[in-house]
């Protein structure tokens, strides 16, 4: 909604709403038949069918019938094909999340509920979409370098766009810098919904590593799951603050000293890029979308594995770090300005205005 925000406030650009609605009923009955139990969670695979997929090409097909022709498609996340140009933005694939499965014998979050035949048909229909479509917009470098390299879509019609922030912007200033480093007590910010995922368990067990090699008192901020999400008590000097909205997890981004999320599974990552925005250092982990925000050592640090003294000695390092504290405060700005819906949109037009051109 943010990137149809941001195109909507263009000028040069009317945008019409192309919904994808599937039949009530078969929607539900699919729905629930393919609820699974993933990584101790119950949810639905459903947009991971072939049959969802067949019944959202239908769908797609119906709603472009209705509205005015129009010059070009933008769809978010792949659909099916289109009559008139097509353009899809993506994160992630299913013949990269395949890769990936082939390569360590592990499935992207939420996949494990899916039958390996499922997947690689979603993966087939996928790349026939891909054939026909005029350009495919990417998160991150990292995913249109599999799209190309795989030969699933020409290197010409591969785009590396990123992605805007979500949360509003409040640039650091030197006072703010100040107060921040004068505090003896120094601050750790953990974000992330599904806990294990964005590895939380990683950050809880560092922590407590920290915490014995540390100079000076740490504390941890948690926030994302709705309750605890381990078994027993809350640690000591680790504030729990649950699934926060967005003004809220801003403020803890201002004030916290780094913010820690070694995802295991990672597309991409919008909350490094709010966090350096806000001038506070990151961890994450080298690997997926990370290093393309991350440089090890400027404006934070990355783990290679789960190792646990590893992760709570950068913890210690970056935010004892004078240079990359100032680094992240100087850097800020142009963060924001890069990561914006509205610049993600001038990229989108111009690519598209191109493409119509030739």
């Amino acid at each position: 909604m943010r990137l149809w925000d941001a195109l909507e406030r263009r000028p040069d650009v009317e945008v019409l709403d192309v919904p994808i609605e599937l039949p009530r009923l078969i929607d539900s009955i699919g729905r629930i038949s393919s609820l699974r139990l993933v990584h101790g969670r119950t949810m639905s695979t459903w947009a991971m069918r072939p049959w969802y997929a067949r019944l959202a090409q239908q769908a797609l097909s119906a709603a472009e019938g209705k509205v005015q022709p129009p010059d070009a498609i933008l769809s978010i996340g792949e659909h099916g094909s289109t009559v008139h140009p097509l353009y899809i933005y993506q994160d992630h694939c299913y013949g990269h999340g395949l890769e990936m499965y082939h390569e360590t014998g592990e499935m992207p979050h939420g996949w494990s509920g899916v039958a390996l035949s499922d997947l690689q048909h979603r993966a087939e229909m996928q790349a026939r979409t891909y054939a026909s479509c005029a350009g495919v917009f990417t998160m991150s470098q990292w995913n249109a370098d599999f799209l190309v390299r795989s030969g699933l879509v020409p290197a010409s019609n591969v785009h590396a766009i990123h992605a805007g922030i979500n949360v509003p912007v409040v640039l650091p200033t030197e006072e703010h810098l100040h107060q921040k480093r004068a505090r003896d007590e120094r601050t750790i910010l953990f974000v992330g919904r599904e806990f294990h995922r964005k590895g939380g368990d990683l950050v809880l067990a560092a922590f407590e590593r920290a915490k014995q090699i540390s100079a000076r008192p740490l504390r941890l901020i948690v926030a994302g799951p709705k309750k605890w999400p381990v078994t027993g008590a809350i640690p000591e000097r680790v504030e729990f603050v649950g699934d926060e909205p967005f003004l809220a997890l801003r403020e803890h981004m201002r004030t916290a000293d780094v913010m820690v999320m070694p995802s295991r599974f990672e597309a991409f990552g919008i909350v490094f890029i709010e966090s350096l925005a806000a001038g506070t250092p990151v961890i994450g982990r080298r690997s997926f979308a990370m290093p393309e925000m991350i440089t090890h050592g400027h404006n934070g640090m990355m783990i290679d594995t789960d190792d646990v003294e590893a992760l709570a000695q950068m913890i210690v390092d970056v935010v004892e770090s004078e240079t990359i504290a100032r680094t992240c405060h100087n850097e800020a700005r142009s963060v924001s300005e890069y990561y914006s819906w509205d610049r993600v949109a001038s990229d989108i037009m111009s690519i598209i205005g191109h493409g119509s051109k030739e």
